[in-house]
């Protein structure tokens, strides 16, 4: 019945929880796979309540950080995103605020 249903759904929930990491590294992907992680990263991310998020793309040329800002930028539940600082791996990180 219904109440089973719940208790799976609330398992997916409770696993995903203590298996999330608040970080995501996409610098060994292609620009086309590291935009399919970082959607469904940030859908878990999302259900699971949990921000800010630092998405690591590496400094490189610029074109992941670009592509991962403009894939933020049409995300209706991204409150806000900034480059890291300093101490957070600067602009090859992008630290990403969502909404609750």
């Amino acid at each position: 019945g219904i109440s089973k249903r719940l208790t799976e759904k609330d398992n997916l929930y409770l696993s995903k929880m203590k298996t999330f990491k608040n970080e995501l590294s996409l610098r060994q992907f292609s620009v086309e796979d590291a935009k399919l992680r970082l959607e469904k990263y940030l859908d878990d991310a999302y259900l699971l309540g949990i921000s800010p998020v630092y998405i690591i793309h590496g400094k490189g040329k610029g074109i992941l950080r670009n592509e991962v800002r403009k894939l933020l930028d049409n995300i209706s539940y991204i409150k806000s995103f900034r480059s890291g600082d300093v101490s957070e791996g600067g602009i090859g990180v992008t630290v990403v605020y969502l909404k609750k």
